[in-house]
């Protein structure tokens, strides 16, 4: 009699999950078909909400300087304009991280140009541009973003071909607006002539147990996926950058499985910060052209993880001294002296798009192996100067190169 129970309550459970998947796809058919016929499925721009913030409070702003032992020392938001810059220690300014609206002061040490650096950090280095003088710019691929909601911006706004918001929130936030300006920004992006799909999720954390829920990014891919059979076949979405890693502990891990396979049945690549791993650049200056530049892991790495680092096969790609797309208006800008993983997915699907563009018939799921075939090996130091051989570091051009040979 037990047993007889106990598959009865199986069978119900299957049922319930069955019936929950099949009536969150058919609200999200529904919503794709009524936001066609509304004609949304082009860019409109009061979808989209600058982020409004106050100044950081002064005196916290300067205490910061003081935290020898941070990896990055933030001051977007900050009024700096009595700080002696030029009585600091180098490698505290080499730690900032600041956008358009921080006020330094009239005088900063000999070295530090603003404007160069600047300049040097919007370029998305390695041999990038090479690729788009020649005509390889992502043009007619098409490349979704699922992460936090988006603000309008001169790098990508001419790029968004549809904009679908799951959050509560409408202004745009940091990192939907930087991730999207790396990967398909005009002047800043790996991929500036590609199609922007963006959905906007919720990225929740269980507060008490710290389990990540990914039920909606199981969502979100498969709202992406529906979409992408209303798009013509020369228009297809075939990459999808989550910044985000994901585990079978996850809430609703089966789910965001099932998501993946659909999305590798439809050709499409799903990139995740499970796929990568970061090497950042030696400073403000170091030639983002030269391959010799990137020597440094991020300031997050610990030196007892090096070697196991080191001998990853995921794709290592560049994440620190970068400038991105601001979230506060259409032309302002951030500059991150580290990145993180979040800067290096949508780099790496930049790369993808540009990838797909050189050869359309790729199959997107064996982008990673070409990638790793291309790659070039570096020399990587800890903090103590100890070198480290990294063999998957990515580039671009012949990667590209391989496909067209």
């Amino acid at each position: 009699m037990k047993k007889r129970y106990y598959y009865i309550i199986c069978l119900l459970v299957g049922c319930l999950l069955f019936c929950g998947m099949y009536l969150d796809m058919d609200e999200i058919k529904q919503d794709i078909v009524s936001s066609i016929s509304a004609g949304k499925e082009k860019y409109v721009s009061d979808d989209l909400e600058p982020y409004s913030t106050d100044m950081e409070n002064k005196e916290e702003c300067k205490a910061k300087l003081n935290n020898l032992n941070s990896p990055e020392i933030d001051i977007r938001y900050c009024d700096m304009s009595d700080v002696d810059f030029t009585e600091l220690p180098e490698d505290i300014i080499n730690k900032l991280s600041f956008n358009d609206s921080t006020i330094w002061p009239s005088i900063m040490p000999n070295w530090f140009d603003l404007e160069q650096i600047n300049k040097i950090g919007k370029t998305p280095g390695l041999n990038v541009k090479e690729l788009h003088a020649r005509g390889i710019t992502g043009k007619g691929v098409g490349l979704a973003i699922i992460d936090q909601p988006l603000s309008s911006h001169q790098e990508y706004k001419n790029n968004i071909k549809y904009y679908k918001n799951f959050t509560r929130y409408k202004e745009g936030t940091m990192h939907g607006t930087a991730v999207s300006s790396i990967a398909v920004g005009k002047n800043i992006g790996v991929a500036p002539d590609a199609d922007l799909y963006f959905v906007a999720a919720q990225f929740n954390v269980d507060k008490q147990s710290h389990i990540f829920d990914a039920g909606p990014i199981a969502k979100a891919i498969n709202y992406i996926l529906e979409l992408n059979k209303t798009l013509p076949v020369k228009s297809k979405i075939s990459i999808i950058s989550i910044s985000r890693g994901f585990t079978e502990n996850d809430k609703d891990a089966d789910r965001l499985q099932t998501a993946l396979q659909n999305a590798k049945k439809q050709n499409v690549l799903i990139l995740t910060t499970n796929h990568i791993l970061a090497i950042s650049r030696n400073g403000y200056y170091a030639d983002p052209y030269d391959l010799a530049s990137y020597n440094y892991p991020p300031f997050w790495y610990r030196d007892e993880d090096m070697r196991i680092i080191s001998k990853s096969k995921k794709i290592f790609v560049p994440t620190d001294y970068r400038v991105t797309a601001c979230e506060t208006g259409e032309t302002d800008y951030a500059y991150y002296s580290d990145g993180g993983f979040s800067w290096g997915v949508p780099y790496l699907a930049g790369v993808a798009a540009l990838a797909k563009q050189a050869k359309p018939d790729l199959k997107m799921e064996d982008f990673i192996s070409i990638a790793r075939q291309t790659a070039d090996s570096v020399s990587v130091k800890d903090s103590t100067g100890k070198p480290y051989q990294v063999k998957y570091f990515i580039n671009p051009k012949r990667l590209i190169d391989s496909l067209q040979n």
